[in-house]
């Protein structure tokens, strides 16, 4: 399932490289890709479920980083 959220809180393109290396190694995640430029993350998972868990590992790395269904 493929799933789009816009991301709130990221300060620099680094910042977005170290979320998408760690959010791509999560269980469940079969890829994943966060645009700094768009603040856009796209991810292809095993179930919607998951956006939750990345969400508190992504506010974990990056203190205030958020997620927002697109659209």
């Amino acid at each position: 399932m493929m799933v789009e959220r816009r991301i709130e809180g990221l300060d620099c393109p680094d910042c977005a490289a170290k979320l998408e290396h760690a959010l791509g190694t999560v269980k469940g995640v079969r890829a994943l890709t966060i645009d700094f430029e768009s603040s856009k993350l796209v991810a292809e998972v095993d179930d919607v479920s998951v956006m939750e868990e990345m969400e508190e590992i992504a506010d974990c790395i990056e203190p205030g980083v958020r997620f927002f269904v697109v659209g």
